[in-house]
């Protein structure tokens, strides 16, 4: 047991179709329909601006398929930013000329008008 007990002559492939980092010998995902966040009540009123980065999978057909928060100038911003990152829309990266699943970093400005 151990080493090579799978069955014999099976092709393993490239690891799973899980998201992989976008590298230079990609096409990169392109950002197609961007929605604004509606910005929240409170830091409007408080005059507050800020800024939230998000760890996004984009998938294979470009849809935002997991939201993560990285950092957020202030938790207040973060429901806002999330719910509108996951109705962004891209073209899908590329390896290959195949669509596969990326990882993205997606950054919300929140600034009064």
């Amino acid at each position: 047991p151990g080493l090579g007990d799978g069955p014999p002559g099976e092709d393993f492939g490239p690891p799973s179709d899980g998201p992989i980092e976008v590298t230079g010998t990609m096409t990169a995902p392109r950002l197609v329909l961007k929605v604004s966040p509606d910005y929240p009540r409170v830091p409007l009123r408080m005059g507050l601006s800020g800024t939230v980065v998000l760890r996004a999978v984009i998938g294979p057909d470009g849809s935002v398929e997991e939201v993560v928060l990285v950092r957020a100038t202030s938790p207040l911003f973060v429901e806002a930013a999330t719910e509108a990152v996951r109705r962004w829309r891209y073209t899908p990266a590329l390896q290959s000329g195949k669509p596969v699943r990326v990882y993205f970093d997606a950054v919300v400005e929140f600034k009064i008008r």
